[in-house]
């Protein structure tokens, strides 16, 4: 990377040299606390139980605290790391809005990767090899929208079929959760999500930048950055969260329905008592086949759980796809209602 950056980029800076001595660095320590703090809530709040912990309520209100500090920090220095002015450009709330949007469609995935291990009891290194199926989607994807780009095609209908596709790859994945599925059911929806991370990224990264004056470029990286950032991490403790209430929640169900009376769960029964009893004898072999029991119930819950996840995060992908094609039409229909008025 290092002789790629010496190769290719140049000497000229993008906005003005200054003293090192003249950075920010009160507002530097109050960003990185804000942030450091936020993201530990985010991703180990489910954790501690969110704010019956000490750590989780502390660590929040640092978040809070500092934060606050870094903008009014920012709103007195002559030189800030941050213009609050960026907030009115159309293009940076809208493409804001839809990178928090993506990655939360996209951090769905971690779910795929867990189910592999915990459930199908993939061995890691070919969990590892199963991932370069998504990122051979996600190259197409770079590549397909990159030529869209240079072809000068409108960001409506880039944003709209990206978020078509990841659409339709949540939806691919909700028929692969059952219990021995196998590389070639669970490979095109990887691919074809890849396809729509690829598509949609740098788009929605050109969509900022380009839409803000010279002189805030920067800052309209940092705001992308950002929200790449809290994103991510909110995306994560989301579907982490979600997936918990609803792992719990088919957990009990088929607990409930379980028929002890049931010839294939008394056969069930009776294989796994055969199996530990002459090893561990009858009492211990029963607490045994109790965790098993238990054990398979619990990957029940986890398939029909990401099952519905994806299933809602199909349903949101349609939704933004909608909105996206249908904002222009129906901002020029209000306005045309609303000239006879003003």
């Amino acid at each position: 990377m290092i002789a790629i950056a010496l190769l290719l980029l140049n000497n000229n800076r993008l906005g003005k040299k200054f003293p090192l001595y003249q950075l920010d660095l009160a507002s530097c320590l109050f960003l990185l606390i804000s942030l450091s703090c936020g993201a530990y809530v985010l991703i180990y709040g489910r954790k501690y139980y969110w704010f019956e912990h000490a750590n989780i309520t502390i660590n929040f209100a640092l978040s809070l605290i500092f934060g606050a500090l870094f903008m009014i920090k920012q709103k007195t220095v002559k030189r800030p790391l941050f213009h609050f002015e960026i907030l009115r450009y159309k293009n940076v709330i809208f493409g804001v809005t839809l990178f928090f949007l993506f990655y939360i469609i996209r951090s769905c995935l971690n779910n795929v990767y867990t189910v592999m291990a915990t459930v199908w009891k993939w061995p890691w290194h070919y969990i590892i090899d199963v991932q370069y199926i998504n990122v051979f989607g996600t190259i197409l994807g770079v590549g397909s929208s990159g030529f869209l780009l240079l072809r000068d095609v409108s960001p409506k209908y880039i944003f709209g079929f990206g978020f078509l596709i990841l659409a339709t790859s949540c939806f691919l994945f909700v028929p692969t959760f059952y219990p021995d599925t196998t590389i070639w059911t669970i490979g095109l929806p990887l691919f074809i999500q890849g396809i729509g991370q690829g598509w949609l990224f740098t788009p929605l990264v050109i969509y900022i930048l380009t839409g803000v004056e010279s002189h805030h470029v920067g800052n309209a990286g940092l705001m992308g950055t950002t929200a790449r950032f809290w994103s991510t991490n909110v995306g994560f403790a989301l579907i982490q969260n979600v997936s918990y209430v609803l792992n719990q929640k088919h957990y009990i169900q088929l607990e409930q329905t379980l028929n002890t009376s049931s010839p294939l769960t008394i056969n069930y029964w009776d294989t796994l008592m055969e199996k530990y009893a002459g090893i561990y004898g009858d009492q211990i072999a029963g607490r045994i086949a109790s965790k098993s029991i238990s054990g398979t119930l619990s990957q029940q819950a986890t398939l029909i759980s990401n099952m519905e996840i994806f299933t809602y995060l199909g349903i949101l992908g349609i939704l933004i796809t909608g909105l996206i094609f249908l904002f222009g039409p129906a901002k020029t229909l209000f306005m045309r209602l609303r000239i006879p008025y003003l």
